[in-house]
């Protein structure tokens, strides 16, 4: 270039794996459903992002309250080697209480919050959208089916579909007969979920929660080994897959059985 030219050069971290949304892909084409420990370990990691973001100060030392107001599973990424979780995507970041433009429609109708639906975005934004993943994941579908290309459109599906009483994934899965602490996860989806801002709990208290009661109450429990260990688990099962034990890496079959303390890690495969 010539001197005195200023070039941007944008360098972004290389994350060797996949989405979340690839890996539900993954699930749904073998006729699966995640793995409910795994769900709890994958938003208890993006709770630790969001509450990052959302206290992230100035140099001053002023709250900035950054947030991500385009949250969705496309933007989850694991890292398969090592089991590591980040979120991405920060471009459509904004600062709480930023006001959408007239008719604009930021990131997926989906997965956006009540209140971005009126133009608004708060912290508590964030929070929704992380409900509303998580309610995918364990169910296999959207709390909302909610599309159109812009926002009044979409926004007359919510209205129209949020008339209705939304069922717990507790409630959908039978939960009696999963783990006696699925309740706890389903729980906080479903306090992620409520349409009033305020009522919803923070980054901080989601993660809070789950490791206390549910990953770590009884001690050893998913690490990012076990993701790493469980993402191959996926990949590498038969096609027709029936429930049937089939081989599997030793090491990590270990891993497995020993942090979401199952027998065999053919167990660690939910049927839809």
């Amino acid at each position: 270039p010539d001197i005195g030219h200023k070039t941007y050069i944008l360098i972004q971290e290389l994350i060797e794996g996949m989405s979340l949304e690839k890996l539900l892909i993954l699930h749904r084409n073998k006729n699966l459903l995640m793995n409910p420990t795994m769900i709890a370990f994958i938003l208890y990691k993006a709770a630790l992002a969001l509450d990052e973001a959302h206290n992230l100060k100035s140099k001053t030392g002023k709250p900035l309250k950054v947030v991500h107001r385009s949250l969705s599973p496309s933007n989850i990424l694991i890292n398969e080697k090592a089991g590591i979780v980040k979120l991405s995507d920060f471009g459509m970041a904004a600062i709480d209480d930023e006001e959408l433009g007239a008719g604009a429609l930021k990131g997926k109708p989906q997965y956006m919050a009540p209140e971005q639906f009126l133009g608004n975005n708060f912290i508590s934004t964030d929070i929704w959208s992380l409900g509303v993943i998580a309610y995918e994941a364990l169910t296999g579908f959207l709390p909302y089916q909610i599309s159109g290309e812009t926002l009044n459109e979409a926004t007359d599906r919510f209205v129209t579909q949020s008339h209705f009483q939304l069922r717990s994934p507790a409630e959908i899965l039978n939960a009696s007969k999963l783990n006696k602490e699925f309740h706890v996860v389903s729980d906080i989806i479903m306090k992620c979920l409520n349409p009033n801002g305020h009522r919803r709990p923070s980054a901080d208290q989601i993660q809070h929660e789950i490791a206390s009661n549910f990953l770590y109450k009884e001690g050893l429990g998913a690490t990012n080994r076990t993701l790493s260990a469980y993402v191959s688990l996926i990949k590498n099962l038969p096609a027709n897959f029936q429930g049937e034990e089939f081989p599997f890496n030793e090491d990590l079959g270990l891993v497995l059985k020993r942090t979401l303390h199952i027998k065999s890690p053919h167990l660690a495969v939910n049927q839809r």
